[in-house]
């Protein structure tokens, strides 16, 4: 895509070295071949069947950019490991390993802020309400950009809700024949926020029901178990 020229390119590619590496030894153990040689067939897969299709939604100036590519690094990853015999299901495993470990690499006092936020919930509120202008902005010139509702009334014992209202990892994985992908993709959101210590619940998702992605936030509480993947612990998380 025209947005993303050669300076783009090359931070994406450190970008997906810096996931796979952390995998790195289980990922030459199921195909055989030396982690580099991997990398390198996996970003090649990236560029000439993802690139050229992923949306452009604001880049640097919008915050999901950056997890919407980080997705499409873990598709081109399965799609990759298929020609090795791994199945879907063995990639999410590998991709929620993945978050698990660059997770626990963030310093502390991000988790501890986050938390101290769902403390305060007017903070958050606050915060999010600016994220939901912001996006509805952007929305306006990128349409298929990320939008949110943060004008949700908490359920009893949440500290926070909020809705996803537009997903574009969604549309993408169903416009291009990806959509296997997207439970495991959709179960990330447990490995990222549960890694951060923070407890969290979805009942809908865009991609499963086509309406919405709720997030739910507790302040205190059980951590949700990411693996096995939510969707088959339970009928009613997603």
């Amino acid at each position: 895509m025209k947005q993303y020229d050669a300076k783009k390119k090359s931070k994406m590619k450190k970008e997906m070295k810096r996931y796979l590496k952390a995998i790195s030894k289980e990922l030459e153990e199921k195909t055989k071949r030396p982690f580099p040689a991997l990398l390198d067939e996996i970003w090649s897969y990236y560029q000439s069947r993802i690139l050229d299709h992923v949306p452009y939604i604001g880049g640097a100036f919008c915050e999901g950019t950056r997890l919407m590519l980080e997705c499409f690094y873990m598709i081109s990853m399965g799609e990759v490991l298929k020609r090795y015999g791994v199945t879907t299901r063995e990639s999410g495993y590998l991709m929620v390993l993945s978050y698990h470990r660059v997770i626990k690499r963030i310093p502390r006092f991000v988790s501890k802020g986050l938390q101290f936020s769902l403390r305060h919930p007017r903070i958050l509120k606050l915060s999010s309400h600016l994220m939901e202008r912001k996006y509805r902005y952007l929305s306006l010139i990128y349409p298929d950009c990320f939008t949110i509702d943060t004008h949700i009334l908490p359920k009893k014992d949440i500290a926070f809700s909020y809705h996803a209202t537009h997903c574009p990892i969604s549309d993408f994985a169903k416009k291009y024949g990806y959509s296997a992908y997207m439970p495991y993709i959709c179960n990330l959101d447990y490995a990222i926020i549960g890694g951060l210590g923070i407890s969290f619940y979805r009942t809908h998702t865009c991609f499963m029901d086509g309406d919405y992605c709720d997030f739910h936030f507790q302040s205190s509480g059980e951590i949700a178990k990411y693996w096995p993947p939510v969707f088959l612990q339970s009928d009613e998380y997603k």
